[in-house]
């Protein structure tokens, strides 16, 4: 190869790894989606919180009076009220995705017992078939 070609490629190899270097700490940004979410109190605009107040003035969403009132919450993903000024962890709950993946995990195991449990007894019933076929076998050749 010719130094022009050489240093075209070398160009090109450093341009791509710069590309991948940049696309992947973009990605390294971007949070997973939550496991949990926690309420997050003192953050909601006036009328967008996301239920009850703490104090028990009120029990409904977007019923807050003020902005960043401390009794009023909204919910975030767990970790993120601690990032902001002025915010307080009132409680948590686990997100739903976790919650269904749960679910279908019990779910599966359970048709995994069932099935277990269906084919043992097709087993059974094969094996106690075949006995007796057998037995009558021998018992006409033994005649």
């Amino acid at each position: 190869m010719t130094i022009k070609k050489d240093s075209t490629l070398l160009g090109l190899a450093a341009a791509g790894a710069l590309t991948l270097s940049l696309a992947g700490e973009a990605q390294a940004g971007v949070p997973d989606a939550p496991t949990a979410w926690e309420k997050c109190a003192g953050v909601s605009k006036t009328g967008k919180n996301d239920c009850g107040s703490t104090d028990g003035r009120h029990s409904c969403s977007g019923k807050a009076e003020k902005d960043s009132d401390p009794t009023e919450w909204l919910y975030l993903p767990k970790g993120a009220c601690d990032k902001i000024v002025g915010a307080k962890v009132v409680g948590e709950k686990p997100a739903k995705a976790a919650g269904m993946a749960d679910k279908m995990t019990d779910k599966a195991a359970a048709m995994t017992d069932k099935t277990k449990a269906m084919t043992g007894k097709m087993a059974d019933k094969t094996t106690d078939l075949v006995d007796k076929m057998t037995d009558k076998v021998m018992g006409e050749m033994t005649k």
